[in-house]
């Protein structure tokens, strides 16, 4: 399904944005 696909490329693009943004304050 494209839209699962999709929905899953955006869900990974977000958690990695919030990853580095945690990552880059605390350190």
């Amino acid at each position: 399904n494209l839209y699962s696909m999709f929905v899953a490329v955006i869900g990974a693009v977000v958690l990695l944005a919030i990853y580095h943004a945690v990552m880059g304050r605390s350190g």
